[in-house]
């Protein structure tokens, strides 16, 4: 047991380490426009049709350096549908999206694509149902942008979905596979719980949302709140395995986190890992399967702190196992399955995924 509670102090001083905001530098103009002038076709090659412009794009802008999820924003008139389209340097088309109609006069896309070298790209909005409500064509848009090389994975056994940039090195940094699972859907802009947009990434077991205000530092990428998430409402009615534990007596009351024997009681949530976690041998033993766990593969940085007691409850294949909520996870406690099996995280990722989208 005290083999892995001696990693929990480097664990905890990692995790609050402060982190500097700084953006990502972005490669100014100077483009060649052979692109956008000789190289790119497109499907409405004539020239924007003069009027009322109704349709602008404010990013990206011309000769941004992007990544494999673009997102475009920009403005429109209410009522207005166009389609997107991205196009790489050798004329051929990378990726399209339709858009609308649009409700509001702001509009935000995602146009996610693909390719193995740098190269030119041009994006064009144009017009796919004629006049719109105010009689005005919509205005072809072309704006140019250098589109970096993808280092995302696509993965046959997802259905095809194919792991953003952002994302790929932390999935396959931070256990990949077996600590994340499949893309349950490619990357795609979500409003947070502060207000703020973000591009996010569900798989299977976590979302993964970028930060650009700590672009440069190991915190752009994080993991969303999906235990917080999913157990809200069980917190908020005072559900048994939920309702915070007191301090240990045999804690001083100056401690933040505190051992007792083979318990470790965290004061931020008032829950514990490890064998007092649970009530009963068997909730004991899965409780120290789980600190072990916590402590060796992550740590506050993948799980965050326990917000729950272990207590048996019924995962998402329908059986029921010793679990563990944390603010990111759920650990469940498998005795039947050889190492490193015994626990495994649920499926928190398509869980929240499918009950915000409505899609199964």
């Amino acid at each position: 047991m005290g083999r892995w509670w001696s990693l929990v102090g480097m664990l905890l001083l990692l995790a609050s380490g402060d982190s500097t905001a700084s953006g990502a530098p972005l490669r100014e103009g100077g483009m060649a426009t052979s692109a956008l002038a000789a190289g790119v076709r497109a499907p409405n090659p004539a020239p924007a049709p003069r009027g009322q412009r109704t349709v602008n794009v404010s990013t990206p802008s011309s000769g941004q350096s992007v990544s494999s999820a673009i997102i475009v924003r920009g403005t429109a008139n209410p009522g207005s549908s166009f389609r997107v389209v991205l196009y790489g340097d050798d004329s051929h088309e990378l990726v399209a999206r339709n858009v609308g109609p649009v409700d509001g006069a702001e509009f935000v896309v995602t146009v996610p694509y693909r390719t193995e070298r740098e190269q030119e790209g041009c994006l064009w909005l144009f017009n796919t149902t004629g006049p719109n409500w105010t009689g005005n064509p919509i205005n072809v848009i072309q704006v140019r942008v250098l589109l970096r090389a993808t280092i995302g994975a696509c993965y046959p056994e997802a259905g095809g979905v194919c792991t953003d940039d952002h994302f790929q090195r932390f999935w396959s940094g931070n256990g990949g596979l077996y600590q994340f699972g499949y893309p349950v859907a490619p990357a795609r802009l979500e409003r947070a719980g502060d207000g703020k947009e973000y591009l996010v990434q569900y798989f299977e077991r976590a979302r993964f949302e970028y930060h650009p205000e700590n672009a440069g530092t190991k915190y752009d990428v994080l993991l969303g709140l999906l235990g917080n998430e999913l157990t809200a409402p069980r917190r908020a009615a005072a559900e048994g395995p939920f309702v915070a534990r007191p301090r240990p007596d045999s804690c001083g009351a100056e401690e933040a986190d505190c051992q007792a024997g083979e318990t470790l009681w965290f004061a931020a949530t008032g829950h514990s890992l490890g064998r007092g976690a649970g009530q009963g041998d068997e909730a004991g033993v899965a409780g120290i399967a789980i600190g072990e766990q916590w402590a060796n593969r992550g740590g506050l940085t993948v799980y965050g702190y326990p917000i729950s007691a272990v207590f048996p409850e019924q995962g998402y294949d329908g059986r029921t196992y010793f679990v563990q909520y944390f603010e990111r996870h759920r650990l469940e406690y498998h005795p039947d399955n050889a190492a490193p099996y015994t626990i495994l995280l649920g499926q928190l990722g398509r869980q929240v995924y499918e009950a915000r989208y409505d899609a199964k």
